[in-house]
């Protein structure tokens, strides 16, 4: 499978649990159901690397019944 990278939107996503991760949303937020089935983010920490590498083992899946909200930055 051929992965196109997309830099993505920076987010904070904060979970239901507390916890909140701060990276690249790899959902495309414009899109009505883009958070149905599942929240993609790569870390921040890890951008370079997936970048670098297209690693699926670096993206972050979030169920949408435990995310809390979702803040874009740089709109």
């Amino acid at each position: 499978m051929e992965l196109t990278l997309s830099a993505g939107e920076l987010a904070r996503i904060f979970l239901k649990d507390g916890q909140n991760f701060f990276g690249i949303l790899l959902n495309d937020p414009s899109e009505p159901d883009a958070f149905e089935n599942e929240v993609r983010f790569v870390k921040s920490s890890n951008y370079s690397e997936w970048v670098e590498t297209s690693d699926e083992g670096l993206v972050e899946v979030a169920d949408p019944e435990h995310v809390e909200g979702i803040d874009l930055y740089l709109k």
